[in-house]
């Protein structure tokens, strides 16, 4: 038994000894790797919240997910260039209401600028109803008249 485990063991010290291979990497994520590298990186992530927060219907938490991961090491930062251009997408919104200019929403139909959209009842499970079929903010975005 004993020669069974010294050959064993020798033969996973030699495995681990042996040049390892680097890890599989898809070439979409080569491409989006390559794509969010430095400032052009930042940039993505400031504009995807700014515009989120004025029409896009993908949330902005979904940028750190599909373009965030390509640089770990750069979460946190990036985390704040979204939370950088969600705040001036609001202030963005909030200026040209506040001017009478409507803010761009591509999403809407005209059914929701009249009115037809029905506002979610309370609670979570309409919550949840609603952000599956449609992007309500953006209706109530377009609604949205200075006082």
């Amino acid at each position: 038994m004993e020669g069974v485990s010294d050959r064993a063991r020798e033969q996973i010290v030699e495995m681990l000894q042996r040049p390892r291979r680097p890890e599989p990497v898809s070439d979409v994520f080569t491409v989006l790797r390559t794509a969010m590298e430095g400032c052009r990186g930042d940039a993505v992530m400031f504009v995807w919240g700014m515009a989120e927060a004025i029409s896009f219907p993908i949330m902005a938490e979904m940028s750190q997910v599909w373009l965030g991961l390509t640089h770990p090491e750069r979460m946190w930062r990036r985390a704040a260039m979204v939370v950088a251009g969600s705040v001036t997408g609001v202030a963005v919104t909030h200026l040209l209401t506040r001017g009478g200019h409507q803010p761009p929403a591509p999403w809407t139909t005209p059914g929701d600028e009249d009115g037809d959209l029905p506002l979610p009842a309370p609670g979570p499970p309409r919550v949840l109803e609603a952000g599956t079929d449609r992007d309500p903010g953006e209706a109530l975005r377009r609604r949205v008249r200075a006082p």
